[in-house]
């Protein structure tokens, strides 16, 4: 499934961004994440979506071509799956 080679990616990604990057990040409106284009999405495109990577490949087979298209909808979903264990974190830490 694409969603879990997607998610599978995000250690390697978080690990590059660092603590204060993160927090940069997950601060971020959601309507400023085309600002990622080209630093984080250059890396993933770089190193994440090289020609018949797995990865790659199975963007296009859920007919995603471009290469831009896969690296925002990566940085899309990271966004989504940090600001999640940050609200999960939060509640956890009230009770």
């Amino acid at each position: 499934m694409l969603f879990n080679e997607i998610q599978n990616c995000f250690p390697k990604i978080i690990n590059l961004m660092g603590k204060d990057s993160i927090q940069t990040f997950v601060s971020s409106d959601y309507c400023s994440l085309y600002k990622y284009h080209f630093g984080l999405g250059t890396f993933i495109r770089n190193n994440l979506l090289k020609e018949n990577s797995y990865l790659y490949n199975k963007f296009k087979a859920a007919n995603i071509t471009h290469k831009d298209d896969m690296s925002q909808l990566i940085i899309t979903l990271l966004y989504i799956y940090l600001n999640e264990e940050r609200i999960i974190s939060k509640n956890l830490n009230k009770e």
